[in-house]
């Protein structure tokens, strides 16, 4: 069986501490700073992508290198993770809520993506994606 690239991993979650850490300081202003101010809105939902792109490179990885299996899309990806016990299960389920935002407002129609429901979702996420980096890390790349 291939062994992952540690490489690899580590650099996709250098890329998420980072997208989360932009994220953090953005909504850290509040909800009215965050809808008034387009530049930080705009910057939050490329963020976003970027981030979930991280995060679904490094599952995708695993699971074809340590599972040999594909999937079929962002929430596959999340469900097989938890399945394969890559990440826990319940972890899994509260993610899948990213890889929907990043398909369906976020690439594919951007113009529908209510500001208020992203600024939650984006709060109600960080310890989740925090939770994400620290599994991942232990699991594969021999931290904590």
């Amino acid at each position: 069986m291939p062994l992952v690239d540690k490489e690899r991993i580590r650099h996709f979650l250098v890329d998420i501490q980072k997208e989360k850490l932009f994220l953090e300081n953005i909504i850290s202003s509040g909800m009215e700073d965050f809808i008034r101010d387009v530049k930080s809105n705009k910057s939050a939902k490329y963020s976003l992508i970027v981030l979930v792109e991280a995060m679904m490179n490094i599952l995708q990885h695993i699971l074809a290198k340590e599972k040999d299996t594909a999937v079929r899309d962002y929430g596959d990806t999340f469900i097989k993770a938890g399945k394969y016990d890559i990440i826990p299960p319940e972890l899994a389920s509260k993610l899948t809520s990213l890889a929907g935002l990043r398909n369906e407002f976020l690439t594919h129609g951007y113009w529908k993506c209510n500001d208020e429901y992203l600024y939650k979702l984006i709060g109600d996420n960080l310890s989740d994606i925090t939770e994400f980096v620290k599994n991942i890390e232990h699991k594969y790349m021999d931290i904590g």
